[in-house]
């Protein structure tokens, strides 16, 4: 006669428990962190991982311009609020303030327009000196190109360009007006679809010029609407003044 031993069911929680210790180590490693990145960036071409961890994002300054805008954003509110409220050609003079604050980049602006997206090229060799790799003056060269096909306003990777405006190369990084920004990098320009798309195809342009390079740098396509953010940049001036008319 054969006999056979009944198992305890409390000892299926043996075999869980270990899966459950397993599972978390799992996650725990597959979790990117500021230690394990680096650690992964070795994988990487020398050039390459030089450019990645350099190039990020710099959320520090990022931060310290949002609160700027915000704090502008509520000075305009309160005047555009007094404004509203006096009589006379109040509802005139509200609608040039918020006109000045389009024209001046305070403030969100919506619309149909084209995005450009700029790669550096898979082939891409060491840096700084590589025509695959998109540079600072690629970047200004696009935007003026943008503006020029009719662009009403422009966006750099969510980064609202204005009249001051900078791009800086330093190595392998690229900053708009001091905030660092990462390949690949999106230009999104709001004005007439059809117009600014044929512009920028042009042949002998700018884009024509990088996608010679490798047609994988350079991507443009229509888009029906579109929001862009403020300006984030700095707007007190040190030295101009608006000059006193003489009695």
């Amino acid at each position: 006669m054969k006999v056979f031993a009944r198992i305890p069911a409390q000892t299926s929680l043996i075999p869980l428990s270990i899966l459950g210790l397993v599972l978390g180590i799992m996650i725990m490693n597959a979790r990117v962190s500021e230690s394990n990145r680096v650690g992964r960036m070795r994988f990487l071409p020398a050039d390459q991982n030089k450019r990645v961890s350099e190039n990020v994002v710099d959320l520090e300054k990022y931060i310290q311009l949002q609160a700027e805008v915000d704090t502008l954003r509520k000075k305009a509110s309160k005047l555009e609020s007094a404004v509203s409220k006096s009589d006379g050609g109040s509802k005139e003079l509200g609608d040039q303030l918020k006109e000045a604050k389009v024209l001046a980049c305070l403030t969100e602006i919506e619309g149909p327009g084209v995005k450009v997206t700029l790669s550096d090229s898979p082939n891409a060799g060491p840096l700084p000196d590589n025509e695959e790799i998109i540079h600072d003056y690629d970047l200004v060269r696009v935007a003026n190109e943008i503006f020029a096909s009719g662009a009403e306003a422009i966006a750099v990777n969510g980064q609202r360009l204005a009249s001051g405006s900078s791009f800086v190369c330093s190595g392998p990084t690229i900053m708009v007006d001091g905030v660092k920004i990462a390949p690949p990098f999106v230009m999104i320009g709001i004005g007439d679809p059809n117009t600014m798309f044929n512009s920028l195809n042009m042949t002998g342009r700018i884009l024509s010029e990088l996608a010679s390079v490798n047609p994988k740098m350079v991507q443009v396509e229509k888009i029906q609407k579109t929001k862009l953010p403020a300006y984030l940049g700095a707007t007190g001036r040190k030295f101009g003044t608006v000059p006193v008319e003489a009695p």
